[in-house]
């Protein structure tokens, strides 16, 4: 699932925002997918996104899935509900290989579609990667891990738990990589209508602000003319933007405005 994903972290407190494309053998399939879920438990409050391939297919009927990372996850943090755990790191290091574990006994089925791409020892491929944002005990906490793989062998998970750095640009950027880098580090022209005054210092960046930031970087990847400058990933991103918050108080909430179209929030 080719994504547009971005979270930030601010004065109010976590973003996370996302696109809402889905391709197929590079067709489009959907422009309202749900990537954005909510982790609501005692003592954590999360909101997380997947992006890379979350469902695996028969390899000879596409539309049969074998094995999903959205369904994983569930069953996972279910089973971590009652569970006390030292940290945050802890908790998400967890998640991170029981569904490493699960993913790794999942390609063993013979019908399994093969993973995309194949990789290489300096390069290795991405399977998929998680973003997870929000509060553990009460304190901020965002971790971003990649499920890599090098010619059908899954690889160890690359957890990076991010610092917490407020801001108007995102630590990590699922999506392309250069049209974030030229529309959040340089001055270049061809992006200034999708650029967000940045107003305020860094500690005070609200909410809102970076709400307008994810949505021009998703809109500026759907531009026609930026679409040229990073063809293949770019025209996997589009379609309904939508974004969720959580802050200490209220937890999980989706932006009144960017709510997604259809379905309803998935959650254990």
């Amino acid at each position: 699932m080719p994504s547009a994903i971005l979270p930030f972290y601010t004065s109010e407190g976590f973003l996370i925002a996302a696109d809402g494309r889905t391709r197929v053998n590079g067709e489009k399939r959907d422009d309202q997918t749900i990537k954005i879920f909510q982790l609501a438990e005692p003592g954590r409050s999360f909101a997380y996104a997947f992006g890379g391939t979350v469902g695996f297919t028969d390899k000879e009927n596409e539309d049969l899935i074998l094995f999903d990372l959205r369904d994983e996850i569930l069953k996972i943090i279910k089973s971590l509900r009652m569970t006390n755990h030292k940290n945050f790191k802890s908790y998400a290091g967890k998640i991170v290989a029981r569904l490493h574990e699960g993913l790794t006994k999942a390609l063993t089925n013979e019908r399994m579609e093969r993973l995309k791409d194949e990789g290489t020892v300096e390069e290795p491929a991405l399977v998929a990667c998680l973003i997870l944002v929000g509060y553990y005990e009460k304190e901020p906490s965002w971790i971003a891990i990649r499920f890599p793989h090098i010619k059908q062998t899954l690889l160890e998970p690359e957890p990076e738990i991010m610092p917490l750095q407020k801001g108007y640009r995102p630590p990590v950027v699922y999506g392309s990589q250069i049209i974030a880098r030229r529309l959040f580090d340089t001055d270049d022209p061809t992006f200034a209508k999708y650029r967000v005054p940045r107003v305020n210092d860094a500690e005070n960046v609200t909410l809102g602000e970076v709400a307008e930031a994810a949505k021009k970087y998703i809109l500026a990847c759907a531009d026609p003319e930026v679409i040229k400058i990073d063809p293949v990933i770019c025209a996997a991103i589009g379609g309904h933007i939508h974004m969720a918050k959580v802050t200490p108080k209220d937890g999980f909430a989706w932006l009144p405005e960017y709510r997604p179209v259809t379905a309803s929030i998935i959650s254990p």
